[in-house]
């Protein structure tokens, strides 16, 4: 009796709404799209997002993007993983592997009106198979539309079934990209990559920025042992270069850009 009087008294009702609304999924404000992901040959999953405004979205929304691992068995996991594990489950739910581009996500910076639609770009996640649970092939991309500071959330969605990366074959590449220098870094107007031998075949080279945008592509011929990778254009900052395939293995460095002049 009391419960159903409050519900139906005006103050409890807008209170209670605005509670509910702030604390739950507001789903159906917006349509979110995630066109197929490409994979690439060193495992590099790439998408593109599109978001359909429902309803009018403000500028304060924040597009966040995670990837997950969809099951982890916990007799998988190592003694020191399940020591903390009290609730006797069998199997851990939605594993985070990676925010992109990062935490704090995606700001829109400007409203989408009803009906109006935007697509976000250049998303990119570089799975590293040593670091994957054994379960294949579970790995997935959840999508969500939040404000900024009330938390309220305005959409999510789910895309499944994305490919393992390729396990590293031990190939003779592998050995080389294990001992690669990079000089300078911090560097001003180049960089130069070096191999302790010749390649035994082409190897594909990128530099990521901060936001994960590919800024440069390139890569390491057949019987070469140095490259040199023009910095000049480049805003200072940290970058990524990424070195290598599934067939050769993936290196990875961090390389500063400073300019000087």
């Amino acid at each position: 009796g009391r419960t159903s009087e409050a519900a139906t008294t005006p103050d409890f009702s807008q209170w209670g709404q605005n509670a509910y609304n702030t604390q739950t999924l507001e789903l159906g404000q917006a349509d979110i799209t995630i066109p197929t992901p490409t994979v690439g040959s060193d495992g590099s999953i790439k998408f593109d997002i599109q978001v359909k405004a429902l309803y009018n979205l403000p500028d304060t929304t924040i597009l966040h993007v995670a990837v997950i691992e969809q099951s982890v068995l916990v007799s998988e996991l190592a003694q020191a993983q399940t020591v903390n594990i009290k609730t006797g489950e069998d199997s851990i739910n939605y594993v985070l592997k990676k925010m992109l581009p990062n935490a704090s996500g995606t700001k829109f910076g400007t409203a989408l009106g009803i009906g109006q639609s935007r697509t976000f770009t250049g998303f990119e996640y570089y799975p590293d198979a040593s670091k994957l649970y054994k379960t294949a092939n579970d790995l997935a991309i959840i999508v969500f539309l939040q404000h900024e500071s009330k938390k309220n959330v305005y959409q999510t969605e789910l895309i499944t079934g994305l490919l393992d990366p390729p396990v590293v074959t031990g190939l003779e590449n592998s050995e080389l990209l294990a001992n690669l220098e990079v000089y300078p870094n911090p560097a001003n107007n180049e960089f130069t990559i070096r191999l302790p031998g010749p390649a035994k075949q082409s190897m594909e080279l990128q530099l990521v920025d901060q936001v994960g945008k590919v800024v440069t592509k390139d890569s390491i011929l057949e019987g070469t042992s140095r490259k040199t990778i023009n910095s000049r254009e480049l805003a200072a900052g940290i970058y990524i270069l990424q070195i290598g395939s599934g067939k050769s293995g993936v290196v990875r460095k961090k390389i500063l850009v400073v300019h000087q002049d």
